[in-house]
């Protein structure tokens, strides 16, 4: 059966891809401002499958009928010398408990729960990265590691929420607006409408020199590149099988690194596969009102064990409850290394799925999927311009 050690792999040898790889810049270079994720230290009490399910252990941890050991041994967790259990009880009886601040919350893949977003009970919230999430309008964001201890590396995905730390591996979260200033306090990108565009001025022009195009044009639109095309740009490259397999060892050690279009014509349309992978990894297109699986089974089953065979992912130890039409490819497919199939069931163990869940998982079953066959068009597109690395060669 494929697994992540093989997927996708079919690394060139003999291939000295180091000067290549050490021209383009980092992730970090790319992204102005940028941070690792969230870490509660305390997720049983601070993070739940729905808003309610948050409300109730918070309001359960403030009432002061019930002993500390009790409350600590139900959520486990326990007092240590940063925190102390019966002071914060009783902070929250205090404050009551607060709507606002029970925040949406990327705990893993595909896996949108909900956090109570207090500093007493979040143990590092980032908040100078984290804010621009509970607007309104929350802005996309890339998630990616520094390097990984998998044998592949497939830490990237995108979100619209306050992020756990370990939605992938280690990672790290980079918005595409965050209404931030510059690292010398000037503007990093040069729209006239607020929020600014978190992209690093230098990397701006590299790219636009790069592409043709005079530099006064790049954040417009029109005649230029828009800062959500630099993204999606950004994410289809990332998500190139081929990318991933050339530079598999550099992956492993340091930041991703960007490589640069050769053409305006290989920009726009690994740009234009990119918006595709976007909205299916928000779970926004509308590609994920057609499923491609059928559930089979009674209503709310519970998750007893998550297994696969016969391109269905069974729910019980009987199989007789379960997703039909989840071909093998889908089943194994991995993201920020969790095999997103099986991991989003085996963290819902001994719970009932409801109707929404059953509708979002087979919505997850589509995204993967059309995942697999972007990847396969991304890598088609490159080699149609020339192949790695020439297609990220200059033709100036």
């Amino acid at each position: 059966m494929p697994n992540e050690a093989n997927q996708w792999l079919f690394q060139p040898l003999g291939v000295d891809a180091k000067p290549e790889w050490s021209e383009w810049p980092r992730i970090d270079q790319v992204f102005l401002e940028w941070g690792a994720g969230v870490k509660t230290n305390r997720d049983g009490l601070a993070v739940g499958f729905s808003s309610n399910e948050v409300e109730s252990q918070i309001r359960d941890f403030a009432d002061l009928k019930r002993t500390d050991a009790e409350v600590e041994g139900k959520y486990s967790f326990k007092s240590n010398y940063q925190w102390k259990t019966e002071v914060v009880r009783k902070k929250f009886a205090r404050e009551g408990f607060v709507d606002a601040l029970v925040e949406p919350y990327a705990h893993r893949p595909f896996d949108v729960r909900f956090v109570y977003w207090h500093p007493s009970i979040v143990f590092n919230m980032r908040g100078d990265k984290m804010e621009c999430f509970r607007s309104a309008k929350p802005p996309v964001a890339l998630l990616f590691a520094r390097n990984t201890t998998k044998p592949s590396y497939t830490n990237f995905f995108v979100t619209r929420s306050i992020t756990d730390i370990h939605c992938l591996e280690t990672m790290n979260v980079a918005p595409l607006f965050a209404g931030v200033k510059g690292r010398r306090g000037e503007n990093v990108l040069d729209l006239a409408a607020a929020p600014l565009p978190n992209l690093d001025k230098a990397f701006c022009r590299a790219l636009s020199r790069r592409l043709g195009l005079p530099e006064a044009a790049q954040s417009d639109a029109s005649i230029g590149l828009s800062a959500e095309d630099i993204f999606q740009y950004v994410y289809a490259v990332f998500y190139s099988p081929g990318y991933r397999a050339r530079y598999a060892e550099f992956l492993k050690l340091d930041f991703p690194r960007l490589p640069l279009a050769g053409s305006m014509g290989l920009f726009r349309r690994l740009s234009r596969l990119g918006d595709e992978l976007v909205a299916l990894h928000l779970l926004e297109s509308t590609k994920l009102n057609y499923s491609i699986s059928e559930y089979v089974g009674g209503r709310a089953p519970e998750v007893e064990r998550v297994s696969w065979s016969s391109n269905t992912v069974w729910l019980d130890k009987a199989h007789t409850t379960g997703f039909r039409g989840v071909r093998e490819e889908v089943w194994n497919f991995y993201i920020g290394g969790y095999q997103v199939c099986e991991k989003w069931l085996k963290d819902r163990k001994g719970r009932m799925l409801s109707k929404a869940d059953i509708a979002h998982y087979q919505k997850v079953i589509v995204a993967l999927s059309e995942t697999i066959r972007l990847m396969k068009e991304i890598d088609d597109v490159i080699e149609q311009h020339g192949g790695w690395p020439n297609a990220f060669r200059s033709n100036s």
